[in-house]
């Protein structure tokens, strides 16, 4: 081989270089649009995995975690320790200095110095994990998962389009950013629900901008699945591990929802992490995996009120696990679960009291803009189905949930109730430390079962399959666990295993031709790498509702828009407040009586403008049976009174309020 001098090797590197910078001076890859949002992008995600690694080292150092090479259910133990704390930092910040950007970064700063050793820990520690080597079918799943789990991250990528996200899952904390501070908006019910997700959301927000936090909500997604695969190949097997991963990801809303921006995979995250710290302390009874269950059930109710089936769930298992102890014994480890549990709530039940007067806000009774004619139209509506769905309640909500429809509300697949059942069938093949783990995840979900089938006879609302996601991941354990029993099962000359994976990877298939074809229909990376403007995409996916929100945004700086059946409001604030459970006008209809009370009543209040949803509208004319024929009579008869500004193509029209 031929040596080449120092100088003249450095010749021949600028000569290369040279070289292409000239040809891409003249023959741009890119405009200068695209680049930008290209830069940004890459910004996001570093600001997401920032948060993510000082949410490690802040676990690491809580857990006085020393080894340097852990496992992903360790490393992701310590991440969701540290975003449950530093969520609780957030609020305290957002509540007293404020969330500007210098007070974020002093906040983050001070953490980082605090945990520098750790987060460097941390990070270094994944370098050192290795997934056992895969058989050809698992290396199918893990081909069908990437394809799934791409798209999703693109969707995350793009300007967010759901439902919730709109609502107030990212409406909020967008809302926050701009206000500087967490404040109490009476526009904005879910105010007072508890937003732990939503304080890391706020702070990629704030260091990022809006997609930043549908980053890392989809990486929140993504620790949730390792750590589920992890702790399902230890207990069982690396073939369990994928189909516990496959069967949660079939789900066409599992599938999709990482990139929603919404805070049910952190629900999931610390649901898992409390079961795996249960089962811990099933064989250790040790207190540290008692107050480590105990802080992730109250991690998962101050993320979503119905995370607190997790602390029920954890009083049930652990319940079960000292039944032969004594009454007094077991009575004082369930307070010790419960009180510890508790503490994570009580921060957000403190902001409630200070602005509402009411703890549980907007829940339980009056308070704040939550008078009584609003808390019974809350908690009041039809409820779905019969005693039958109750009873069949996992079956039926397999069978029958479709994402967005009525009822369940959810896609979660037919292979957690398959694979589960042959757990079930199977359970005396079992080895007798993994009976004793399956023990506690079948009084897990047969808690969760039992409350989620009386809470639908109770509430509405309570039906829906996304509301108690949190306990899914214990259902995938069991599902993983059942493709264990009939992965190397013989029927005379035919594998059963082989069978079932091939089954498996139909459904599999069938999900991610789903996600594919969103992926292409919406084209998130068409917004992505500047094809189509932010604009087009959002009005591509979201119709009439785009140009509305940006005729408020034009609207002069002092306009106040009320928006009536349409609670969507992240892409007008501040100048919009939302119909955010759509009760307005049955609200007003009770205190106000008439058309004409009604609107001097918006005049008094200060709004200059009304954002009819009117396809929403006749929706509710059609179905709703909340409002009677002289409720529509008076709307009439008030929009009849009211000039135009603009009509969105029948969809939405833009009153002006302003008059005599």
């Amino acid at each position: 081989m031929t040596k080449i001098k120092t100088l003249p090797a450095v010749l021949v590197i600028l000569i290369i270089f040279g070289s292409i910078l000239g040809y891409y001076y003249v023959h741009k890859p890119f405009d200068a649009e695209s680049g930008f949002g290209l830069f940004k992008t890459v910004w996001q995600i570093l600001i997401a995995l920032f948060i993510l690694t000082l949410s490690g080292g802040l676990g690491r150092k809580i857990l006085w975690s020393q080894d340097d090479i852990a496992t992903h259910v360790d490393l992701v133990t310590n991440a969701a320790i540290g975003m449950g704390l530093i969520g609780i930092l957030t609020l305290a910040l957002g509540m007293t200095v404020g969330i500007e950007i210098i007070p974020v970064l002093i906040l983050l700063g001070v953490i980082l110095v605090v945990t520098a050793g750790e987060c460097l820990a941390w990070m270094r520690s994944w370098r050192h994990i290795h997934f056992p080597r895969p058989s050809l079918i698992q290396r199918a799943w893990f081909s069908l998962t990437i394809i799934i789990l791409i798209p999703s991250l693109f969707f995350a990528f793009a300007p967010p389009i759901h439902y919730d996200a709109l609502a107030y899952h990212l409406s909020l904390p967008q809302l926050y950013a701009e206000t500087g501070r967490i404040i109490y908006t009476p526009d904005i019910i879910y105010v007072g629900m508890p937003q732990s997700t939503e304080m890391l959301f706020l702070l990629a927000i704030r260091l990022g901008g809006l997609e930043a936090a549908t980053i890392l909500g989809w990486f929140i997604s993504m620790l949730t699945l390792v750590c589920l695969f992890e702790h399902v190949t230890i207990r069982f097997s690396a073939g369990a591990g994928w189909a516990s991963v496959l069967a949660l990801l079939c789900g066409f809303t599992f599938a999709k929802s990482p990139a929603w921006g919404y805070n049910d995979w952190t629900a999931m995250l610390y649901g898992l992490t409390c079961l795996i710290a249960l089962d811990n302390w099933a064989s250790s009874k040790t207190r540290r995996d008692l107050a480590l269950a105990a802080t992730f059930a109250g991690m998962a109710l101050a993320t979503k009120y119905t995370g607190g089936i997790i602390l029920i769930c954890g009083i049930g298992v652990i319940a079960f696990n000292m039944r032969r102890e004594a009454l007094s014994k077991l009575a004082s480890t369930l307070f010790l679960f419960a009180s510890l549990a508790s503490l994570m709530l009580l921060p957000w039940m403190f902001k409630n009291w200070l602005q509402t007067g009411n703890p549980f806000y907007p829940l339980l009774y009056p308070a704040g803009a939550m008078d009584s004619i609003r808390v019974a139209f809350y908690q009041s509506g039809t409820i779905f189905g019969d005693w039958l769905d109750m009873i069949l309640l996992p079956v039926q909500a397999s069978v029958f949930g479709v994402e967005g429809g009525e009822g369940y509300s959810a896609s979660i697949g037919p292979l957690l109730l398959g694979f589960s059942l042959v757990t079930l069938i199977q359970h005396r093949t079992f080895a007798e430390d993994q009976k004793l783990s399956l023990q506690s995840i079948y009084v897990f979900l047969l808690t969760a079962w039992v409350v989620w089938a009386f809470g639908s006879r109770i509430s509405a609302l309570l039906i829906q399959s996304r509301l108690f996601f949190p306990v899914f991941p214990a259902w995938a354990i069991l599902a993983g666990a059942g493709y264990h029993v009939i992965e190397k099962e013989r029927l005379s000359t035919i594998r059963l295993g082989m069978i079932a994976g091939i089954l498996a990877t139909m459904v599999f298939i069938f999900t991610s031709v789903e996600v594919v074809r969103d992926f292409f229909k919406q084209n998130p990376a068409g917004v992505v790498f500047g094809v189509v403007s932010r604009e087009e995409y959002l009005e591509r996916n979201l119709g009439s509702f785009v140009p509305a929100m940006q005729a408020v945004q034009d609207l002069p700086s002092s306009s106040r828009v009320l928006f009536i059946w349409e609670p969507r409001s992240l892409y007008c604030l501040p100048k919009c407040e939302p119909d955010e459970i759509i009760d307005r006008w049955y609200h007003d209809r009770k205190v106000y009586g008439n058309a004409e009370s009604i609107l001097n009543s918006w005049r008094n209040e200060g709004y200059t403008h009304m954002l009819y949803f009117k396809l929403g509208a006749d929706n509710r004319r059609v179905e709703s049976k909340r409002f009677t024929p002289e409720d529509w009579e008076e709307m009439d008869l008030l929009l009849s009174e009211l000039p135009i500004v603009e009509n969105f193509n029948n969809a939405y029209i833009l009153y002006s309020l302003e008059g005599n």
